[in-house]
């Protein structure tokens, strides 16, 4: 007669701690990327049906309402920053410009930078839009 022995080992492994773990960590990250606001001016971007994110800007210009100018975020003359854009622009090889233009502007002041900019050789200027809520 044959005598069986009760001793089994049990190969199953509790995931509930690793679940609690990825739940913890999921609500850090949720939490912590209320903190982070991007960079820049705030300006009233004017509204497009569809907008095209540029891959990277290497330059970004702001104008505001009150016919404020910034240079990556550093406030310019008109002037000033047409003389930094033309010493800037030799130095790059494919020099990008993000022009964010508050949507109420006269459109002939935001036509007139984009043209002065075109003379000074750049050939990657993108205009920043909002998305156009239906």
């Amino acid at each position: 007669m044959k005598v069986r022995s009760r001793k089994k080992v049990d190969a199953t492994f509790n995931m509930s701690s690793m679940t609690d773990i990825v739940f913890l960590l999921l609500i850090f990250f949720i939490v912590l990327s209320t903190f982070v606001s991007p960079p820049g001016v705030p300006v009233d971007l004017p509204k497009a049906a569809a907008g095209v994110v540029p891959s990277s800007p290497k330059i970004t210009i702001n104008i505001t309402i009150d016919d404020k100018y910034f240079i990556n975020g550093t406030e310019i003359s008109y002037d000033g920053l047409l003389a930094q854009l033309q010493s800037s622009a030799g130095s790059m090889q494919q020099p990008a410009i993000k022009l964010a233009a508050d949507g109420n502007i006269p459109l002939e002041k935001g036509i007139a930078l984009f043209a002065d900019i075109k003379k000074l050789g750049y050939e990657k200027v993108v205009i920043a839009t909002q998305p156009k809520n239906n």
